[in-house]
């Protein structure tokens, strides 16, 4: 049917459902990015405008005018600006009975746990939704309550009660808000943890360390249908486990099941590195090849009754009830975001290959895609739909015509033996694997280097073997063997040890080529911008070839590389540029300083904590911020201190960023993560400058940089003074001058340092006088003491700080930079904190827009 306003017809609504799509995703778009604040009144008045589009577009609806078929867009638009708000509101519009409002506070909460654990090197995390919370006031009184919390149960070897869905634990913990390191890079993207989580309805997080000060409660919770699922997971991995030994049973309950808790940790990041991460989910593949199973084996059951067979579509039929064993695998894989996904794709697909001969590709992808995100709005935002839309609508589009070029047709080559049909078969699977996989390498590029920085370069090859290494043998024959387990264990034993013994054949194949440097390319602080010019090319690329529109396709492919062009000439100025840039990089409690000096020289002090767990700030936070600032090498590294919250990320760092030189006072003693840190930087033979050298003084072009603490002897000095044992008071003091514009990094020297500086300045021998100082210790009452800051001078005082302001720097050291007119800012406050230096000023930009 066509509708046509005047004389043309229009052309979409030829095709309505992706331009519905469109019209919802821009709102989702205009409502997460907008850039007002919203009273709490505005879902109600997005779903009023879009009621009244609604009934305006019915009265409209017999006139021949234009309006009739914008206001249909216009209520999608409305429709997704209210889908999406409820995620973008703000905290403290969240119900009074929230947990949000405790942030902060000690308090025993009841909750019940909502999703299946999740185990790290450093615990196991749960997501548990509160039904009560008792506070530790005056009235000790406890209440309903609600909100999720994400609850970390630490690991120090005591043994953890067993926990699943639907237990109710009562525990008592302090609850934070959850928080990212605000690292903003200037026109870059980072990934934001605290966003992540907001999308599925976490805002705060705590943590145990004792399991006695968890209980679990006799009574299960939740959904009765749900735990029965969940009891069938329990029983499938422990039927692999029993029949499997690991590492093999790991990566069989990851394949299977999408249970990745048992699953290595080295060859996890294997299957990230390369590419290949898809197959440890139950993925689109997974359930498509369940489809296909179920497809088959229903219609062979059909077609034995001629009944059937003259009465009934069996076709048709087999393809519906095909649908049942998908929904059950779906269920049983745990049904997380990433299956119930890919159960929607895959089911609205094959509903309309049943109901429709002929599938319309872009509409099926369009309706699965409003299904979506209806259940879930913010799916538009997670990277794991992005990349699975866009390889279902590439392979629609493109896949199938470069594969029938490709593709030999044995019935019109004559009479052919078994032998030949079977081998032009087999060329067509794999010209046709070959085909999706390139094409999905091309289009999912610039999603994969914005989200993760790095490009696998040989995941196409790797997916040619994988893939149906796994979708074929492993995980038809992981099933079966379940299956067969269920009416007798012994009955699925070499199902299961065959489907393991395959997998790990695959998972050898992806560590060996995970090993290879150039297995992916690292794509340096890719902005969003970027990837949408990408995409513009590799649109005006298809568009091109389509031969109708080959004009506009050119016109885009040469507006985006123009674009790109003067994206990197930007890039280029803004690296180049005669100023010094210094960043105090938001770390939690700990230090990492970035400075670069003009000429693109860069300079790396300290690289925040690592826990005894294994949380490494320097992998997690340290590297995203200097990967987003395109940085790939780092000309110096410097160690303050070998304390673990500046040094404890930095082997990661030097192993990662390859460093020129590096450079330490000297101290003997330390940490295990500081003897680490010595044997890798031994082992890279990277060259150690002295410090006797930095106290001399290093000229580089426009800045000088000179060492003021510890002096070059202090570890061999006689008679030693004890106070010198405290790593914090021979911390490495430096003077960094660019032009009349002065920094003073101090690290963690205390009272006792800070005097002896005091006398030294007093002598001439140093000169302690700066515009900008970071103030020594984290802002604590040990440190900058008045004799000490008289003699600075500051105009801005920065500080790197754990959570929680107000409690750091402290409320007496900022009483004496206010008495002395000092701007004090601090990473706990303000996020990450930049100083731009031209020589004769500066400016300072912060991560966040305003205090946390």
């Amino acid at each position: 049917m066509e509708l046509a306003t005047g004389k043309e017809p229009v052309r979409w609504l030829k095709r309505p459902l992706p331009v519905v799509l469109a019209a919802l995703w821009a709102g989702l778009v205009l409502g997460r990015f907008q850039p007002w604040a919203l009273p709490a009144w505005s879902a109600w008045a997005f779903w009023a405008a879009a009621a009244g589009a609604t009934l305006a577009w019915l009265v409209l609806l017999r006139r021949n005018t234009r309006p009739r078929l914008v206001l249909p867009l216009t209520v999608f638009v409305l429709t997704g600006l209210a889908l999406i708000w409820p995620f973008e509101k703000p905290l403290s519009q969240l119900p009074s009975g929230h947990l949000i409002h405790l942030a902060g506070q000690k308090v025993v909460i009841e909750a019940m746990v909502a999703a299946q654990p999740q185990k790290r090197e450093w615990g196991t995390y749960l997501t548990v939704r509160a039904r009560s919370v008792l506070t530790m006031d005056r009235d000790r009184a406890e209440r309903p309550a609600s909100g999720r919390v994400r609850l970390l149960l630490g690991s120090r070897g005591e043994p953890w009660p067993k926990l699943g869905y639907g237990s109710l634990i009562r525990f008592q913990a302090r609850l934070s808000p959850i928080r990212d390191f605000a690292n903003r890079p200037p026109g870059g993207y980072l990934f934001s943890y605290r966003r992540y989580l907001a999308d599925r309805a976490v805002h705060l997080r705590a943590s145990i360390s004792n399991p006695a000060a968890l209980m679990v409660l006799g009574r299960p919770g939740g959904w009765a249908l749900w735990r029965l699922v969940e009891g069938w997971r329990a029983r499938a991995r422990d039927l692999i486990e029993r029949a499997v030994p690991q590492p093999s049973a790991g990566l069989l309950g990851a394949i299977l099941l999408g249970d990745r808790n048992g699953l290595d940790k080295d060859l996890r990041e294997a299957f990230q590195k390369t590419g290949t991460a898809h197959l440890l989910v139950v993925s689109g593949l997974h359930l498509t090849m369940v489809a296909l199973l179920a497809g088959l084996l229903f219609r062979f059951l059909l077609t034995r009754s001629v009944r059937l067979c003259l009465g009934t579509n069996v076709i048709l039929l087999a393809r519906l009830l095909a649908l049942g064993p998908v929904l059950g695998y779906a269920l049983l894989s745990g049904l997380s975001i990433p299956t119930w996904r890919a159960f929607v794709l895959v089911a609205t697909a094959w509903a309309a290959l049943a109901l429709w001969r002929r599938m319309d590709g872009p509409s099926a992808l369009a309706l699965a895609g409003l299904i979506i995100t209806l259940l879930w709005p913010p799916a538009l935002f997670d990277t794991g739909f992005q990349l699975s839309f866009i390889a279902v609508a590439v392979l629609m589009s493109l896949g199938g015509a470069l594969e029938k070029r490709l593709r030999f047709d044995p019935a019109g080559r004559g009479r052919l033996s078994p032998w030949r049909r079977t081998a032009l078969r087999g060329f067509n699977y794999l010209a046709g694997l070959a085909v999706s996989s390139i094409l999905m390498a091309v289009f999912l590029a610039p999603i994969l280097a914005l989200s993760f920085g790095r490009v696998p370069l040989l995941g196409t090859a790797l997916n040619m073997v994988l893939i149906p290494l796994y979708t074929l043998l492993a995980v038809p024959l992981g099933l079966a063997g379940l299956f067969l387990s269920l009416i007798h264990p012994a009955l699925g034993t070499w199902p299961l040890s065959l489907a393991a013994q395959t997998a790990l054949a695959g998972a050898n194949l992806v560590a060996g080529a995970s090993q290879w440097d150039w297995v992916s390319l690292r794509i340096m602080g890719l902005t969003l911008t970027e990837a949408v010019l990408m995409y513009a090319v590799l649109g005006g690329g298809v568009l091109a070839a389509s031969g109708r529109t080959s004009r506009r396709g050119l016109i885009l492919v040469a507006a985006g590389l123009l674009a790109l062009i003067g994206d990197g000439a930007w890039w280029h100025h803004r690296n180049h540029d005669a100023r010094m840039v210094v960043e105090i990089l938001d770390v939690g409690q700990g230090t990492s300083l970035l400075m670069r000096l003009p000429g693109r020289e860069t300079w790396l002090m300290d690289g925040g904590f690592r826990s005894s767990g294994g949380f490494d700030v320097g992998r997690s936070a340290v590297a995203p911020a200097l990967w987003s600032r395109k940085t790939d090498r780092v000309d110096t590294v410097v160690l303050s201190h070998p304390h673990p919250d500046h040094c404890g990320g930095l082997p990661f760092l030097v192993e990662e960023f390859n460093p020129r030189r590096f450079v330490h006072p000297g101290h003997r003693d330390g940490s295990l993560m500081y003897s680490e840190l010595l044997k890798k930087i031994e082992m890279s033979g990277i060259p150690r400058l002295s410090l006797a050298a930095l106290h001399r003084g290093l000229d580089l072009g426009p800045v000088s940089i000179r060492a003021l603490w510890p002096p070059p002897d202090f570890e061999g000095k006689t008679p030693r003074p004890k106070w010198y044992g405290n790593l914090n008071e021979t911390s490495l003091v430096l003077k960094i001058t660019h032009g009349r514009v002065r920094f003073l990094f101090t690290a963690d020297i205390e009272s006792r340092a800070e005097e002896a500086l005091c006398r030294l300045h007093d002598q001439g021998t140093v000169d302690l006088s700066a515009e900008i100082l970071y103030l020594p210790h984290h802002g604590s009452s040990t440190s900058s003491g008045p004799d000490f800051l008289e003699r600075v001078g500051p105009e801005l005082a920065l500080a790197s700080c754990g959570p929680g302001p107000g409690k750091w720097p402290h409320p007496e050291v900022l009483a004496r930079l206010e008495q002395a007119g000092v701007e004090v800012l601090a990473t706990n406050t303000w996020g990450g904190l930049t100083v731009s230096s031209s020589g004769t000023g500066y400016e300072v930009r912060t991560g966040l827009s305003r205090s946390r």
